[in-house]
C-alpha cells in the first residue's frame, strides 16, 4: 500500500516518510541518502558509529521481526531551512518476532512497544541521533523478565555490561542546537527534573486531573493521582546524585494541538528496595525521552520512555 505523509508540516513529513521507506518499504540502503557517514547513534544499549552501523542493525532488526510496522504517532521538532534542527520521533510498532537475533530463538509472538528517536537534521541529512526502545514491553510479551535478560547479557559478557551501558553519556554530541525555548517545554523539563529528584508533589499542578501516563513496560495508567503514584514507584528505588536536560523541545499545530518533548541523562544511585530487587549501591545512568501533550498550561497525556533491561544490567553487574 502507498503511503503519503502530508500533514502540512514538512519537517514532519520528512521524518515520518524516511521512517516508513527505510523500514517499511524495506529500502535500507535509502540510509545513505538520510544518514551522514559519521552518524553516532546513542541508546541504553551502546553506541555506534557510521552510515553502515545504521544498514547493518537495520538489516539485522528486520531479519528478526520481517513484519514490523512503525506508526509514526507525533513528531515534535523545532525544523528550519537555515540551521540544523531536531526531531523526536514517537513510534508504536507491531512485529511478530519470527526469526533469530537479539531476542535469542524466534517465539512467534506478536508485539506491540515503543521506540522515540531523537534526531539532529541538518541540510536534510541525519547526523545524530540518540534512540530508546521499550525493551521491557519487549521481552514481557515474549513471555520473560527484563531482569532474567539483563542476568543473562550480563553472565555471557563476563559479570559487567556497565561500561558499554554508560556509554551513551560519554560520547560527545555532535550538534550544538538544543532545542527551543517554549512555555511547554520548560514546563515538561521542571516535571522531569522534579521527578527524578523525588519532589512529586511539586508536580501535581502541571498534570490534568484526567491525564494518562503512558510508561515503560507497557504500562498504561488513567488519572493524575495514580498515573504519579505509579511514577514514584517506578523511580524511587533510584536516588539521584545528577541529572542534565540534554534538550527541550516544545510544538504546537493545529492538527495536534501543543505538545513537547524532553531528552534527560540521569546518573543515580541503587538505595531502596523495589522494582530492582535489594538495593545494591550501584550506580545507575539512564537516557530517558519524555513526551507530553498539554491541555492549556496542563499535561494531559505523558508518554515516559526508558530502558528498564539496560538498568537492571547496572544493577547487576560486579
Amino acid at each position: 500500500m502507498s503511503e503519503s505523509f502530508d500533514t502540512g508540516d514538512k519537517f514532519c513529513d520528512f521524518i515520518l516518510r524516511i521512517t516508513h521507506q527505510i523500514w517499511e518499504k524495506r529500502e535500507v540502503l535509502a540510509i545513505r541518502d538520510y544518514y551522514g557517514p559519521d552518524v553516532i547513534v546513542r541508546s541504553p544499549s551502546g553506541v555506534t558509529t557510521g552510515c553502515q552501523s545504521v544498514i547493518d542493525s537495520t538489516y539485522a532488526t528486520l531479519e528478526e521481526f520481517p513484519d514490523r510496522n512503525l506508526l509514526g504517532e507525533d513528531v515534535i521538532h523545532d525544523g528550519s531551512d537555515t540551521r540544523e534542527w531536531l526531531s523526536s520521533h514517537r513510534i508504536f510498532s507491531t512485529a511478530t518476532h519470527l526469526g533469530a537475533g537479539y531476542f535469542g530463538a524466534p517465539t512467534g509472538k506478536a508485539l506491540r512497544y515503543r521506540v522515540i528517536a531523537d534526531c539532529a537534521v541538518r541540510d536534510g541529512v541525519i547526523f545524530d541521533e540518540w534512540l530508546v526502545r521499550d525493551f521491557g514491553a519487549i521481552v514481557r510479551q515474549m513471555g520473560v523478565t527484563p531482569e532474567a535478560v539483563a542476568r543473562s547479557t550480563v553472565a555471557a559478557s563476563g559479570g559487567s555490561t556497565v561500561v558499554e551501558d554508560r556509554r551513551f553519556a560519554s560520547v560527545a554530541p555532535l550538534y550544538s542546537h538544543r532545542g527551543n525555548d517554549t512555555i511547554e517545554g520548560s514546563i515538561l523539563a521542571e516535571v522531569v527534573s522534579d521527578l527524578f529528584r523525588g519532589e512529586f508533589e511539586a508536580t501535581v499542578s502541571r498534570f490534568d486531573r484526567a491525564a494518562q501516563f503512558d510508561m515503560p513496560g507497557g504500562v498504561v495508567v488513567n488519572g493524575r493521582d495514580p498515573g504519579l503514584a505509579a511514577l514514584r514507584k517506578f523511580l524511587e528505588p533510584l536516588k539521584c546524585r545528577d541529572i542534565t536536560i540534554d534538550h527541550t523541545l516544545g510544538h504546537s499545530d493545529a492538527v495536534r494541538g501543543v505538545r513537547a518533548a524532553v531528552r534527560a541523562t540521569t546518573f543515580m544511585e541503587h538505595r531502596e528496595l523495589g522494582w530492582l530487587g535489594q538495593p545494591s549501591g550501584r550506580d545507575v545512568a539512564a537516557l530517558s525521552i519524555w513526551h507530553a501533550e498539554f491541555a492549556g498550561r496542563r499535561i494531559r497525556r505523558l508518554f515516559v520512555l526508558m530502558d528498564e533491561i539496560a538498568m537492571w544490567r547496572q544493577v547487576l553487574s560486579a
